[in-house]
């Protein structure tokens, strides 16, 4: 299968064979498969605000054009906790997401569409 990599060596000077199925390196384990001679993640990702920016909303698009996965998030805030956003970013070419206290920049600053801001009139 083209998600397998044999490995060739030697063992006690017999010539000797295993195979690695490459979708077990991780838990995201669609993303990886064996190109050239080893198991390579073969995802993608690309967001708006180049990271943990917790003052910017984006969208985080993560493709896989060798399984035909696309998969996108956008920076939200919960509908139960005012100050709580959840923060997507790329890791590895994966999608990852932070739960984020707003009120670490001030007390003041609250998760309104999708990103920590102070709100304009203060109360």
């Amino acid at each position: 299968s083209s998600d397998e990599l044999k490995e060739y060596y030697c063992d006690e000077g017999v010539s000797a064979e295993k195979t690695y199925d490459c979708t077990s390196k991780n838990i995201d384990a669609k993303g990886y498969a064996c190109m050239e001679g080893k198991c390579v993640n073969t995802f993608s990702c690309v967001e708006d605000d180049n990271g943990r920016n917790y003052t910017s909303w984006a969208t985080v698009v993560s493709t896989n054009p060798f399984k035909n996965i696309e998969n996108s998030k956008q920076d939200t805030c919960t509908s139960w906790n005012k100050y709580h956003l959840i923060e997507y970013y790329c890791q590895d070419g994966i999608i990852r997401n932070e739960n984020y206290d707003c009120a670490a920049f001030g007390s003041w600053y609250r998760c309104k569409d999708g990103i920590c801001q102070m709100p304009l009139k203060l109360p």
